[in-house]
């Protein structure tokens, strides 16, 4: 093997080699994260706003302890978009009554099962005043019940998910985002997200 080749495959093996290094680095670090964020919480912890980041996820600090992300168990809220269109507006709406809703005071934490989801957010219903916050967003119309990963809460959030579609709230008001809506749900059941 001429010189040129010696050292190209010399640099090839020394890039996968940091490629090796920096990959298990970086899942240390998540791996340790993530522990992190589970030990933050725990079933009935009380904790306050930090931020709303949409309309199914939040930052909330337990006193003394660095914020953790939570994502609302059973609970899909539409995705702000670039347009000012229908969706938008209502996932804007969903944001502002979490944010409304969970900044009056101290919020109970109950765990979901699994604990996180694959970004690694902490899995939880959030409860203020022994109100079921992801239920009265689902009750409103500005967030679908989400099907793929049961709960044990389900048939209460369906119930009212069906309510507010009977009583055109929220989403189900508009009938293209009604159809939106349902084309998700669909798409839920047959396994896909």
């Amino acid at each position: 093997m001429d010189r040129g080749a010696r050292l190209f495959w010399s640099i090839l093996c020394l890039l996968v080699a940091a490629t090796a290094w920096f990959t298990v680095g970086v899942e240390r670090q998540r791996a340790a994260h993530l522990a992190r964020s589970e030990s933050e919480l725990a079933t009935g912890a009380l904790v306050d706003l930090g931020q709303v980041v949409d309309g199914d996820t939040v930052t909330v600090r337990a006193p003394g302890r660095p914020p953790v992300v939570v994502r609302l168990v059973g609970v899909k809220a539409l995705s702000r978009a670039g347009a000012r269109d229908a969706a938008s507006r209502v996932a804007i709406e969903a944001e502002s009554a979490l944010a409304s809703r969970l900044r009056e005071g101290p919020v109970r934490v109950v765990l979901g099962d699994p604990r996180q989801d694959a970004r690694g957010r902490v899995l939880a219903q959030l409860f203020r005043e022994d109100a079921d916050v992801g239920l009265e967003l689902v009750g409103r119309g500005l967030a679908l019940v989400y099907l793929p990963y049961p709960f044990a809460e389900m048939g209460a959030y369906l119930e009212q998910q069906a309510r507010a579609r009977a009583e055109h709230r929220g989403l189900w008001a508009e009938p293209l985002l009604a159809a939106r809506a349902d084309a998700l749900i669909e798409g839920w059941q047959g396994g896909r997200e």
